[in-house]
């Protein structure tokens, strides 16, 4: 599109596709025979989201919530910046039961964010868009499974490499 609106820098453009950290790489490509690395802790989903409403964490709160009855252990790990829809989501997980087993991170580094995709049973991916979808990149590259929902750029990015579900 740039290149159709100035012609004159056609052979000057050049497309760089979106990256990830090398924290990701270090811990996916560090297991051995693709093994990922147990978890320090309780099992856990990790959703990796800021708290906004188009991010639709709600789903997976509530899918959460169904997987959390047959296993009392597992536990749910939101990451991203914290906004006031963080108090709505909070309120869904006392609705359903599950408030104490969610866990709500900020602000972490490249590694330890690359250590937690690396450490989580699945990681959710619940938006209905998005302009690219890094965090499953992401997951992938630290070695962890992919939950998506199905859109245009998840389906791009992870190929049938995650297990695509309904947005709904």
């Amino acid at each position: 599109a740039f290149v159709a609106r100035f012609p004159q820098l056609a052979g000057r453009v050049t497309i760089v596709p979106h990256g990830v950290s090398p924290a990701c790489l270090a811990v996916g490509g560090g297991a051995p025979d693709g093994l990922r690395p147990p978890s320090p802790s309780s099992p856990y989903l990790l959703a990796v989201a800021t708290k906004r409403p188009h991010k639709r964490l709600e789903v997976a709160i509530a899918a959460f919530a169904r997987l959390a009855a047959a296993d009392p252990v597992l536990r749910l790990v939101l990451v991203g910046a914290r906004t006031p829809h963080l108090t709505v989501l909070m309120a869904l997980a006392r609705r359903l039961g599950v408030a104490h087993r969610v866990d709500d991170e900020a602000g972490l580094s490249d590694e330890a964010l690359a250590a937690r995709y690396a450490g989580a049973e699945a990681v959710l991916v619940c938006s209905q868009a998005e302009g690219f979808g890094m965090v499953p990149l992401e997951a992938m590259a630290a070695g962890a499974p992919v939950v998506a929902t199905r859109h245009a750029a998840t389906v791009e990015v992870v190929g049938d490499a995650a297990a695509l579900v309904s947005p709904d």
